[in-house]
């Protein structure tokens, strides 16, 4: 069996995450790794933004909808109203300040790259044999606990944990459970 060598593309944030690892057969070094991985991204975002029905919108401007939306504000209070408050001197200088820009997320093009990464350089996704996921909010062994309740792996760990406790420890202390 030849040798994989694992690599991982992936973001995180404090409300997202997402890593997907790949392997490949040879040894890539990181300014390698880190080049297809900018020309795979630059891919999705120049070449295929239609074939992945990412916004139609190009980056950086406002969007068609965006515009109207202001524009009716504008028609609803006024121009005068609207500019107040602002150093902006007329409408359309206004919508091109404050105005939302159409932006492309990376959580929302990540599985596109690493697509892109396995067709044009032959990388290939780690199939798992057994994976263990639980939520990681929930505290481990309180079974009231407010996050991952339904926890099954979590709910076995305390239970067995209180178990084990009470037997070393001969009697109930520090237990959270009804």
């Amino acid at each position: 069996m030849s040798k994989k060598y694992i690599y991982q593309v992936g973001y995180g944030s404090y409300e997202d995450s997402e890593y997907i690892e790949l392997f490949h057969k040879r040894k890539i070094s990181k300014k390698e790794f880190n080049n297809m991985f900018v020309e795979a991204t630059l891919e999705v975002l120049l070449n295929r933004r239609d074939q992945y029905e990412l916004s139609d919108t190009d980056e950086g401007e406002i969007s068609e909808w965006d515009r109207e939306f202001q524009e009716e504000r504008f028609s609803e209070e006024g121009e005068e109203k609207r500019l107040e408050g602002t150093d902006c001197k007329t409408k359309e200088e206004y919508i091109e300040k404050y105005a939302h820009r159409s932006w492309t997320r990376y959580n929302h093009i990540n599985r596109q790259v690493v697509k892109i990464m396995i067709q044009k350089y032959g990388f290939e996704r780690v199939r798992y044999e057994q994976m263990v996921v639980v939520d990681g909010w929930g505290a481990v062994v309180d079974f009231n606990r407010s996050f991952g309740e339904n926890d099954i792996l979590l709910n076995r760990v305390a239970k067995k944990f209180w178990a084990r406790k009470k037997k070393k420890n001969g009697n109930n202390s520090g237990k959270n459970s009804d």
